[in-house]
């Protein structure tokens, strides 16, 4: 039978590859017998005794170096990685600071002193004060019921992000909030000096004692503890004061403070008197009639000027020592409520305008005071706190988010499960 011109192509065809395939097995055989199998399996052998040899030495000096570095952090036997974990940052502590040059003349002119110059030099976080702000978002979250507190993060999720790396963001970006403290802190002339609150370093030192082995287990020195507990918000308070109080170099008006505060609190004067006897007996009617009665007069009496209701404020305040069955304060804030319709009446009156609560088990008379400038002089401090913190705590925020001149060390940041979890939060 003839071959069809397709067949004897492919017959073609399937020669010139046999022939490449032979011409192949020719070229490998010749390299074989000059250099031989043998000859493969020393060089393989030698690249693989050169690395075991490379990793024993490394395992040897990183146990040294993580050694040094557990002793300095305090992670101890927690300190799995065998990586430097003794710091989470390093930044110039003359770095950006994001207030302006402007800024800081301003508020050195308006306290009279010189201007300070910071000296450009290399601070470090502690992978302690790292694992203190770790369990401070932890104990927020499981307080908060985000999370189960005793239950490893990694098999949680918050909001479809694996708990412990949400955790970790947070804790991360306090380490940078904590940077733009410390360098606006220092910008602004100020140092933190312990001898100056030996009370309040007293006070957290016996609390971080209390619970040492807890600390001390998840890698928190007593020094990362002070950190994080005293510094932070110290900071917090002086630059935000800095910045809002009188002199400052966003100086917040005290007439807008006095506006925004009488929208936010209501000022009162009260006595409460509970419809109970000494005996125990309760008030009849007729009892709680005149009762009504009675501070109805006062009304009139203190309104004409004939008695002083600061007074009768403050004799039932002390009254109440010895009978709880009146209450009275002369000055009280409560944070408006829009939700309670007894808050929206009191917020509804005039300054200096009266007004009888009745309940099912006392009757209280009020009387709404305005927060004039006394008032808000009194408690400047913390009502410059209260108004402007969140605003504050956001820019400090934005500016921790801008960050670009730091060192992060990732190899303690990214070792989230070094912390012992594990252990019920007594802190």
């Amino acid at each position: 039978m003839s071959n069809s011109p397709k067949n004897v192509k492919d017959e073609i065809a399937l020669s010139q590859k046999a022939a490449e395939k032979k011409k192949k097995k020719a070229a490998i055989k010749k390299k074989t017998k000059r250099f031989g199998y043998k000859s493969y399996y020393k060089i393989a052998l030698a690249i693989i005794l050169v690395i075991a040899i490379a990793l024993i030495g490394y395992l040897v000096l990183t146990s040294e170096s993580c050694k040094d570095a557990c002793d300095q952090c305090g992670i101890g036997k927690n300190c799995a990685a065998c990586s430097d974990t003794s710091w989470a940052a390093k930044y110039d502590i003359a770095g950006e600071c994001f207030i302006t040059d402007e800024q800081l003349n301003t508020y050195f002119t308006n306290m009279g002193v010189s201007p300070t110059d910071v000296a450009s030099q290399e601070m470090t976080i502690s992978g302690g004060l790292y694992r203190y702000f770790v369990l401070q978002v932890h104990k927020e979250l499981a307080e908060a019921g985000y999370i189960e507190g005793t239950v490893d993060p990694s098999l949680q999720n918050i909001n479809g992000i694996r708990a412990d790396k949400f955790i970790d963001e947070k804790a991360t970006l306090l380490v940078k909030q904590y940077i733009v403290l410390r360098r606006q802190f220092a910008a602004l002339g100020y140092t933190i000096d312990y001898s100056q609150m030996p009370d309040k370093v007293s006070e957290y030192t016996a609390m971080y004692n209390s619970s040492a082995d807890y600390y001390q287990a998840n890698g928190i020195s007593l020094e990362s503890f002070l950190q994080g507990a005293i510094d932070y918000d110290y900071m917090e308070g002086i630059v935000l004061g800095a910045r809002y109080a009188k002199g400052g170099y966003e100086e917040y008006p005290i007439e807008q403070m006095k506006e925004e505060v009488n929208k936010k609190y209501i000022a009162q004067s009260y006595i409460i008197q509970y419809y109970t006897h000494d005996n125990g007996t309760v008030y009849t009617d007729a009892e709680k009639a005149a009762k009504k009665a009675e501070f109805e007069a006062l009304i009139t009496d203190c309104t004409a000027g004939r008695k002083n209701f600061d007074e009768i404020c403050d004799y039932y305040d002390t009254m109440s020592e010895t009978n709880p069955r009146m209450l009275g304060k002369s000055f009280k804030t409560i944070r408006f409520d829009a939700t309670d319709k007894d808050v929206i009446t009191m917020y509804q009156l005039a300054f200096g305008q009266y007004h009888i609560f009745e309940y099912d088990d006392c009757i209280m008379l009020m009387r709404r005071n305005e927060i004039d400038d006394s008032l808000i002089s009194y408690t400047y401090s913390r009502l410059l706190i209260e108004i402007k913190l969140q605003d504050f705590e956001a820019d400090i925020e934005a500016c921790a988010q801008k960050l670009d001149d730091i060192d992060i060390n990732y190899g303690c940041i990214d070792n989230l499960g070094l912390v012992r979890f594990d252990i019920p939060m007594d802190y």
